[in-house]
């Protein structure tokens, strides 16, 4: 049985232990480095940051930090796009990743952050323009109508109140 298939049998990385592949696995450094950092330095988004990890990344746990390869996120990119999420979401799930890989990098475990090398999907920033039809533009100026009288009653409502007051104490 080759080192690889052995690796395979027992939930690692296939190159694990081989060619100085060993290292310590996305799922160690995570439980033991990256979740006391985000607690300490992102408390009010640790929760969050640490369930999508889990949630995404989950099935990479078992395999050293090396094996997160620029080719393998940009094909684990690839799929997410094609599943239908939106480019902003994905990126989004990037930069949480890459927070991680920063973090690794920080403490030595890995030589540079792959995802800095990723291209990014492109996110359509222009607005999408609705125009009203007429029903509704007839009930925005009528409502935009009632709030102006309103508005005007209550100031003809001030002044008289005023003009009363300052008539009953001036002439006393």
């Amino acid at each position: 049985m080759s080192e690889g298939s052995r690796n395979f049998a027992h939930a690692r990385h296939p190159l694990h232990g081989i060619g100085g592949t060993d290292g310590i696995t996305l799922g160690r450094f995570i439980a033991d480095t990256y979740t006391r950092w985000v607690k300490a330095s992102r408390p009010r988004t640790a929760a969050n940051t640490l369930e999508k990890l889990h949630r995404l990344f989950r099935t990479w746990y078992p395999e050293p930090l090396t094996a997160i390869t620029v080719e393998r996120i940009e094909s684990w990119k690839a799929r997410r796009l094609t599943a239908g999420r939106s480019a902003a979401t994905v990126l989004r799930d990037l930069f949480t990743l890459s927070s991680v890989l920063r973090r690794a990098v920080k403490a030595d475990e890995l030589t540079e952050n792959p995802v800095r090398r990723i291209d990014k999907p492109r996110i359509d920033r222009r607005g999408k323009v609705r125009f009203l039809d007429q029903a509704e533009e007839s009930r925005l100026r009528d409502a935009l109508k009632a709030r102006d009288e309103e508005m005007q009653n209550l100031r003809t409502a001030a002044n008289e109140r005023r003009q009363k007051r300052h008539q009953t104490c001036c002439l006393g």
